[in-house]
């Protein structure tokens, strides 16, 4: 049982978000988000907004593999270690969990206000849906994967680090971007979080821009995602176009992975490239011979 308050935040390489709820009826109204680049540790970002309250209890969602004594951020310098982390922000209870499946977690309570469905139909995303297994994957400033298995009457979330697995070329084109991105990283290996992030979207743009043999005029995730938006270049069109396929596909293989009913892309990056994601589906359903599946 936490006492309370407890701190309820989601902490991701580039951003934090915290809510103190006062007691078990409290609802998540007032969040204070922060930079993770403003402050050098975690406790000191907690403190600056919750100085003059007290806590009981933390609850954590952490962008990082949440195994160990001492958890260490992916794609952060920030570290917990919980017995410090206790004595410095005077609370009694600490519980973390991977970001990706408290994101899991959460896919059983999601309606149709919270949900944009990715395809040419009409689905129903309500709760009473006969539903027995589904993944949620995102592009952030990494990439989380997680699952959710219904098991009797419970669901059972499946943690891991699917966003380091291989992601291989298939096209032409694709074995081009490939070969750009492979020395741009100076990697022979692309994982799928080196190519479907928020840093990729400049690296993607500016191999685009080497295959068609322009300069790349834009070097910010932003300034290409707004350009694109607005159709002012072709290079950054093109570039979202591939993260968005790329997505698909690995989508599509975890659906096969994990036979899912369902899969979910959430993260802070894909709700503001919908317009590209026409191109989701075709990478997602080429499967042969399962594409029918």
């Amino acid at each position: 049982m936490l006492d309370f308050p407890v701190l309820v935040g989601d902490v991701g390489a580039t951003n934090a978000r915290f809510c103190l709820l006062s007691d078990s009826s409290s609802s998540l109204d007032v969040v204070h988000s922060l930079k993770t680049s403003d402050y050098p540790t975690i406790e000191d970002s907690i403190l600056s907004v919750m100085s003059d309250e007290k806590i009981g209890s933390v609850l954590l969602a952490v962008a990082a593999p949440v195994v160990g004594d001492v958890i260490e951020f992916t794609n952060c310098p920030w570290r917990i270690d919980p017995e410090s982390f206790l004595q410095r922000l005077g609370c009694s209870h600490l519980v973390l969990f991977n970001d990706f499946l408290a994101q899991a977690l959460a896919l059983p309570f999601l309606g149709d206000d919270s949900v944009t469905p990715l395809g040419d139909f009409s689905v129903s995303f309500d709760t009473e849906t006969p539903c027995d297994t589904m993944v949620v994957l995102g592009p952030g400033t990494g990439l989380g994967v997680s699952a959710l298995v219904r098991a009797g009457v419970s669901w059972v979330p499946l943690g891991g680090e699917g966003g380091h697995v291989d992601l291989g070329p298939r096209t032409d084109s694709d074995i081009e971007l490939w070969r750009i991105m492979r020395e741009a990283y100076s990697t022979d290996r692309l994982s799928a979080e080196m190519i479907l992030s928020g840093p990729s979207i400049c690296r993607i743009y500016s191999s685009v821009c080497e295959m068609n043999s322009v300069s790349s005029s834009l070097d910010t995730p932003e300034s290409i995602t707004s350009s694109a938006l607005s159709g002012e270049s072709p290079e950054a069109v093109s570039a979202l176009r591939i993260l968005c396929e790329l997505l698909g596909r690995l989508s599509g293989d975890l659906a096969l992975t994990f036979m899912a009913d369902r899969i979910y892309i959430s993260g802070g990056i894909a709700p503001k490239i919908l317009p590209f994601f026409d191109n989701f589906r075709r990478g997602f359903e080429d499967k042969p011979p399962h594409s029918e599946l």
